[in-house]
Formats: structure tokens, sequence, C-alpha cells
């Protein structure tokens, strides 16, 4: 297979879930439109997989689905790196909202940087990511933390995997915290950051640096 990929390619949460589970694996960005309940992933990977098809994308001729090769290896190139990242402005009380777009960048085992970037809505451009990702993700955080780019409220999440029990920094004004990532299983099976704690600008950067430096 060649392992490069010829456009940009547009898929929903749904759909990137869809080839995902096909491929027996987990998907490790966000999801703006699907809960985090594992019932509700498994629905959303059955609708992306009709959706796949209905668009021409997957191929159900045969006994078994057949998605087009080069999503399968843009997909792939991601729930199987070794390193990934990814980060979007929200609220520390609800980091799972979106202002504007996210990015989740992983690092394969190829030394490639392969990126899917979503919108509030739910809507992936997948792309091979051009550029360094530490210096794009410190330099959000220092301008951030050193500015005034956004109100108190609102600052930059930023996760080394969104699943449970994986790290995560929130970023805003002069203030940084660092924390685990837990499910609140009581609003939906929504994220948040458990085990908080302040930290400077040094240990956020050197947090980055340790996943993809």
């Amino acid at each position: 297979m060649d392992l490069s990929y010829s456009q940009h390619r547009l898929l929903t949460d749904d759909e990137v879930l869809g080839i995902a589970h096909c491929q027996g694996a987990t998907w490790p960005g966000m999801l703006p439109s699907v809960s985090w309940d594992p019932d509700a992933r498994f629905i959303a990977a059955l609708r992306g997989t009709r959706s796949l098809a209905v668009r021409g994308l997957a191929d159900v001729s045969g006994e078994s689905l057949t998605i087009d090769s080069e999503l399968v290896y843009a997909i792939t190139a991601i729930t199987e790196s070794p390193a990934g990242i990814g980060m979007h402005y929200s609220s520390l009380h609800d980091i799972n909202w979106f202002r504007g777009n996210g990015t989740y960048f992983a690092l394969s085992a190829l030394g490639e940087t392969h990126a899917s970037v979503i919108n509030p809505a739910g809507v992936h451009t997948v792309l091979r990511s051009e550029g360094s990702t530490a210096d794009r993700i410190l330099g959000a955080m220092n301008e951030i933390y050193s500015g005034e780019v956004l109100p108190d409220e609102i600052g930059l999440f930023v996760y080394s995997s969104p699943h449970p029990g994986a790290g995560g920094v929130w970023c805003t004004g002069g203030r940084i915290v660092h924390g685990v990532i837990n499910v609140e299983t009581g609003s939906g099976g929504r994220l948040c950051l458990d085990s908080v704690s302040e930290i400077d600008l040094q240990a956020a950067n050197d947090w980055v640096l340790g996943i993809v430096g």
C-alpha cells in the first residue's frame, strides 16, 4: 500500500469511529458529537460504516465491508501511533467544549506526523501534518499563558490522549493546571480533569516535550 494519501479527507465522528472499529482500534482523539458511553460509541460506529457505504467510500457488495484503502491508512496511522497529543480551546469546567477547531497529532513509528483537525460539529479533516508538533503546541501555550488572547474562563486544553487515565493540562492567562483525565459518569460520560494541581509554564512545556519532543 502506498504510504501516503492523496488529499485531505473529510470524515464525521461516526465515520472515524466506524473505520477504527472495523480495524479493531480505539480512536484516540476527541469526538465532539458522540458521548463517551461505550454503547453510544458502538452505535455511532455502525452509523459511520453505513455512511461510508452510502458515500461510496466502502464496498458492501461482498460478504464483508471493504473500506477505501487510503482512509484505512489515514485512520490507522493515527490509531496505531506510539505517541499522540491533542489540543483545543475549552473551559476548565467543561473540557469537552470546543471553541473553534481542535487538532489531534499522531506521531507514527515511521517518523511521520498525521493529524485530525476536528471542528465543533464533529467533522474531521484528516491529513498529513507539516512542521513541528511541539512548536505548534508550545507556541500556543506560551501565547495564551503570557498574553490576553482569551478570556480567563477559556483556555487551551492539551491532552496526551482523551482516554481515562491519560494526562492533560489546561492553560489560560497566567495559570496552568495538570491532572488525570477521568469520566464523569453522572453527566453523560463527559471527560474532566481529576487530581488537578497547579504547575508552571516550564513544567507544562516539559510535559508536552516528553510526549512529542
